[in-house]
């Protein structure tokens, strides 16, 4: 962590810390699947992000891989704190 005051570092590191403690894998990006994308933000299910994405809601940056969304942790902190980064 570079700069501890900033709120999206520290969401960062604990959705990392929560990643490890639920024994969720990343990618090589720091990125997590869309179901455990989803239990990291406490969404209810799985689909959660899904429906957000169908019913144009706002949501975290994902890419897609092989027809699967991956979000990176940093984007999911940076949705929880009401801003993205670049």
């Amino acid at each position: 962590m570079t700069n501890p005051d900033d709120p999206v570092e520290r969401t960062t590191a604990m959705i990392r810390a929560w990643c490890v403690e639920h024994h969720v894998r990343t990618a090589a990006d720091d990125a997590v699947c869309e179901r455990d994308a989803a239990r990291a933000l406490r969404y209810a299910d799985g689909s959660a992000l899904r429906r957000h994405l169908m019913e144009g809601k706002p949501m975290p940056r994902y890419r897609t891989l092989n027809g699967r969304r991956w979000y990176r942790i940093e984007d999911l902190a940076a949705f929880l704190e009401g801003g993205f980064r670049d």
